[in-house]
């Protein structure tokens, strides 16, 4: 049996520092879930969150190419050189994106 290996995007940011990045706030819709039987009053469009970071990457999806992606990074060692404290989001969530 073949071994699933995920497509990734890791090397197409590791050229970035923060002083090259843009500093963003995406403003975004998550998912809610209603679990309970009567739960009807419960059902109702999410809030937008928000999530600060540096704007690593915004194209397509290296897992379906019919999709785009946004990735931002909130850490960043300076010694190491590496990123850390990522987030993903399909761009169909994203409402905005501001530099800030």
């Amino acid at each position: 049996m073949a071994t699933y290996k995920p497509k990734t995007l890791a090397g197409t940011y590791t050229t970035i520092t923060p002083d090259k990045a843009k500093l963003v706030v995406v403003t975004w819709r998550d998912i809610r879930e209603v679990s309970n039987w009567d739960g009807t009053d419960e059902i109702r469009p999410c809030r937008s969150l928000w999530t600060c970071g540096w704007q690593l990457y915004r194209g397509k999806d290296p897992e379906d190419p019919t999709m785009r992606v946004l990735v931002i990074a909130k850490t960043y060692d300076w010694e190491e050189k590496k990123w850390a404290d990522f987030t993903v989001f399909p761009e169909t969530v994203v409402r905005e994106i501001e530099a800030i």
